[in-house]
């Protein structure tokens, strides 16, 4: 009696195979997604670090902090005349151009249309209300927990959307 073999795999080996693979595939793409994440919101916090040190440059020059002024300057937001957001649509900077070109924009820049308070935007928003005092804000993907120095909970005026920022003054 002779003996046939068969060359190749079970349908039960293919299956096992696949599996394995698409359980490899899962974990590159979701550490892949968590390195962007990190990395958005790395730039997000050079950007604001960015433009504290020019609000400095701009208190030594002028001997306070620019204050916005409504819509005509920055999208501002809806119950505080003195908070502004910027994005890819903003009308003009917060700075004149002798200290900045071009204000940065956040890497990720949502707006979901309603200034500068809505959940889920994107945006780097500003405050000041009487020029010797500021909070720079921004929403991190990666909500940043209450013990770090630079959380923000929404304490001054509509910005619930930031939950990070750097404050001088306050």
């Amino acid at each position: 009696m002779k003996k046939t073999t068969k060359a190749g795999f079970t349908l039960i080996e293919l299956m096992v195979v696949v599996a394995i693979i698409t359980i490899i595939l899962a974990i590159v793409i979701v550490s892949i997604s968590s390195a962007r994440v990190k990395g958005r919101d790395g730039v997000r916090k050079q950007n604001l670090s960015q433009i504290s040190l020019l609000l400095e440059r701009y208190y030594d020059e002028n001997g306070h902090y620019p204050i916005p002024h409504g819509p005509t300057s920055v999208n501002t937001c809806l119950s505080a005349s003195n908070w502004g957001c910027w994005d890819l649509t903003s009308a003009a900077p917060l700075f004149p151009t002798t200290y900045i070109s071009s204000m940065p924009q956040d890497p990720l820049p949502i707006d979901t249309g309603t200034a500068c308070t809505a959940k889920g935007s994107y945006l780097y928003a500003y405050f000041s209300d009487n020029g010797q005092r500021y909070i720079l804000g921004t929403a991190l993907e990666n909500v940043p927990p209450a013990s770090d120095p630079n959380y923000y909970n929404g304490n001054y005026g509509c910005t619930f959307f930031a939950n990070w920022a750097i404050t001088k003054g306050f």
